[in-house]
This record gives structure tokens, sequence and C-alpha cells, in this order.
């Protein structure tokens, strides 16, 4: 097991999670937890091997008092959730969907936000979906990578 921890001095030495998929995503106090698994499986280098050595990551980003989401449907259109207060509304959209992480971005005021491709899936086939695309912004203090 390796620990990373980052702060708003380093935040874009994180490494980004690109095209990797979510496994799991929770709310925890003032904490967003966001699972990737099957990384030694799922993600190949240019050579044909994997990209991550590792099978699993966990990422925790301690937040102060922003935790808001973005889903994004339709053309121009777009839903707005708090997710303090919305966690069951964010997980009732997700459910059912892959989440694949293609970047993050740090603003000027250091706040933190997480972009995901928003893709259903049922049986095994990708299915026509309301919602495409989801941003989670968030004021983190820190974040902590726990790779296994």
């Amino acid at each position: 097991m390796k620990i990373e921890k980052f702060d708003k001095d380093n935040f874009m030495q994180m490494d980004s999670m690109h095209d990797s998929c979510v496994s799991d995503i929770k709310l925890e106090d003032k904490r967003l937890i966001v699972v990737y698994e099957k990384l030694d499986e799922s993600l190949l280098s240019a050579n044909g091997t994997p990209y991550y050595k590792d099978k699993k990551v966990t990422i925790a980003y301690e937040f102060q008092s922003l935790c808001d989401a973005t889903v994004y449907y339709g053309e121009n259109k777009f839903l707005f959730l708090d997710m303090l207060v919305n966690m069951k509304k964010f997980m009732k959209i997700i459910k059912g969907c892959q989440l694949m992480s293609y970047k993050y971005s740090v603003d000027s005021f250091g706040e933190l936000t997480l972009n995901y491709a928003l893709n259903k899936i049922k049986n095994g086939k990708y299915q026509k979906y309301k919602y495409w695309g989801i941003e989670i912004n968030l004021d983190v203090i820190n974040v902590t990578y726990t790779w296994e």
C-alpha cells in the first residue's frame, strides 16, 4: 500500500486518473471519496502493458464547505446539485452508469474541478441516456491517494 498526500501547493502533481472508470463514489462528512478498481486490467500504456501497477486507488478529497455537481444533458442544459444536500439524487442519476474520469483542473482560488464522462450501461452495452457529463467542484483542503 502506498499513500500520497497533496494540498493546494501541489495539486498539479496529482494523477488525473485519465480514462479510468469510477467503481464507487460517496460522501462521508466533508470528504468526497472516489474509488477506481481493476486499474491493472483496464488501461494500457503505449507498449501494451498496464498503465497502473496497482489494482485499486481510493482518493479522498477533504473539503471545507463546497461540494457541488453540475450534470450536463441535452444541448447547453445542466442540472446543478449541492451534493451535501442532494447526494441521493446524484446517486440516482449515476445508478447503472459508468463515470470515466477525463481531467481535473484547479482555478485561481485553489478550487478543484473533477470532470467525468457519464455513460449508461445495461447488460454490458451502452444505452442512450439523458445525461452525458458531470463536473464536481470542491474547495479542497487536501487530497489523499491510497494505492493498493
